[in-house]
């Protein structure tokens, strides 16, 4: 069983986890990792994808990179310094996995996603 997404601090299973074929795949688990939610298989599954991986992290910066300018050039709300902030972290965690692929080295562990060890153990 693998994790596929989470609703209420509970993971959700489907079932075997599907053969990663295409690129859309290769990307889920590019994100999976950025989001600290990657599994060992997952990784296994990028580093056999190593110039695939970095692909695919070069184009999420390039979009990433355009949505900042964006959200930047709104009008400013409340939200807009919250949205910002998680576009800056995705960017800097993106930058940071890519410098490390590039000197072939093992990118650096992805930070757990804030909040869920206090939602998972019923601390909230």
């Amino acid at each position: 069983m693998y994790a596929t997404q989470r609703s209420g601090g509970a993971n959700i299973s489907k079932g075997p986890r599907p053969a990663t074929t295409g690129p859309d795949d290769l990307e889920r688990l590019v994100q999976a990792h950025l989001d600290g939610w990657a599994t060992d298989e997952d990784l296994a599954v990028l580093r056999s994808h190593a110039d695939d991986w970095q692909d695919a992290l070069k184009e999420l910066l390039r979009q990433t990179k355009a949505t900042l300018r964006n959200v930047r050039r709104r009008k400013d709300t409340p939200e807009k310094e919250l949205v910002l902030a998680d576009f800056e972290g995705q960017r800097e965690r993106i930058e940071e996995v890519l410098a490390a692929l590039k000197a072939g080295e093992e990118p650096p562990a992805a930070r757990s996603p804030e909040g869920i060890a206090e939602a998972d153990d019923g601390t909230s």
